[in-house]
């Protein structure tokens, strides 16, 4: 099978089902709407969903980090493919946001110019072309026109702190709902160009977003990035393949990281033992029904609170599980604990009134997850 990756950058999960072309390729598939990223900014994001590993693995933990990405160690989805025979094609919004390794062709485009639709409907031609004469392919498609939007509407024009923007949220917000109709005609054209292709038959296309954005929903974070919920945390994916992916919703909760062991466990093929291990599972025992017990995820960012730059560590830890959440700030050396089910707009911290739940929860992830999620690293 080949294997298509839809991006939709700054995509917030709870506009998804409201339009049309996004509801329909959801509902196409396997979807799941509690889909938690490990980062809620695209950079951080975008490398563990490509590793299948956490920030403190690949060294791709703050907005700088790219750099610094051990990819002698840390093998990309793209790399996995390639090495199994696969043409690996992509196109993103730049050279910092995705791993490059693995790729035999990754385009560059400009977001605030180029007609993206245009672009990637040319791009799965070509690679119509190459699977028409038997030729694997992975296509990675990166849909930037929310982030672009918002850079120039919101992000060059406030503050995390300026009371202009939070006094006026309804108008961001349908500002927003704006940049999203224009995403769903985007996600429309291609949806029916991979149906015209007929590379629905013979693909795995998976569709998700790396975070949400905010809307003035929290004082403090304009966009994304600086606060750890769920309005830019939690996302969602769609995984479409007649045959594997069964046209169902799933609500239980997966991580980013989870994404690229999925790929690997639907094409049978394995991870390479002598690089770092992938933290992600696959989630094709919940599709079949085998996995009940729920995962925990851990995020992580860094608030530059009133600094310039944003921090070269993350200062924010998060754990969630299916209905709570903690959060740890390092630089207050403070908690906030929410039950998610009672509370989903995350208003009531239940930290102090709760301490029994906070010591439980961060006990489960140190065991789930293999290390102390509030421990430097």
């Amino acid at each position: 099978m080949n294997v298509i990756v839809l991006l939709i950058d700054g995509a917030r999960n709870d506009r998804l089902l409201d339009f049309p072309k996004f509801k329909a390729l959801a509902e196409r598939g396997s979807f799941f709407p509690n889909f938690i990223t490990h980062a809620p900014y695209t950079v951080a994001s975008v490398f563990s969903f490509m590793t299948g590993m956490y920030g403190m693995q690949t060294g791709v933990d703050n907005y700088y980090g790219s750099a610094l990405f051990r990819k002698d160690e840390c093998r990309t989805l793209a790399e996995h493919l390639r090495n199994a025979g696969y043409f690996t094609r992509g196109d993103t919004l730049s050279d910092i946001v995705c791993p490059l390794q693995g790729f035999d062709e990754l385009s560059i485009h400009d977001e605030n110019a180029d007609n993206l639709g245009e672009i990637h409907r040319r791009i799965l031609q070509d690679m119509k072309k190459k699977s028409d004469d038997g030729q694997k392919f992975f296509c990675f498609l990166h849909y930037s026109k929310i982030h672009a939007d918002v850079k120039e509407k919101i992000l060059k024009q406030f503050t995390n702190y300026s009371k202009e923007f939070f006094d006026n949220k309804e108008y961001y917000e349908a500002q927003y709902n704006k940049y999203f109709k224009e995403a769903d005609e985007y996600l429309g054209g291609l949806t029916a160009e991979i149906e015209n292709l007929g590379l629905f038959e013979n693909s795995i296309v998976i569709l998700f977003s790396d975070h949400g954005m905010s809307v003035g929903d929290k004082f403090g974070e304009k966009a994304y990035g600086s606060f750890c919920y769920d309005y830019t945390l939690k996302t969602f994916c769609a995984f479409i393949k007649n045959g594997v992916f069964p046209e169902k919703r799933f609500d239980e909760l997966v991580r980013n990281i989870d994404v690229a062991p999925t790929v690997l466990d639907a094409l049978g093929l394995e991870e390479n033992p002598k690089q770092e291990k992938i933290s992600g599972k696959s989630i094709l025992p919940i599709v079949r029904g085998k996995e009940k017990n729920g995962r925990i995820a851990f995020s992580e960012t860094g608030n530059r609170y009133k600094n310039k730059e944003p921090p070269k560590k993350p200062n924010i830890k998060c754990i969630r599980t299916q209905n709570w959440k903690l959060i740890y700030n390092s630089v207050p050396n403070t908690f906030e604990l929410y039950n998610l089910e009672a509370d989903p707009k995350e208003e009531k911290n239940l930290a102090e009134s709760l301490p029994e739940k906070k010591e439980e929860i961060l006990e489960k992830a140190r065991q789930e997850l293999g290390f102390d999620p509030l421990e430097e690293y």
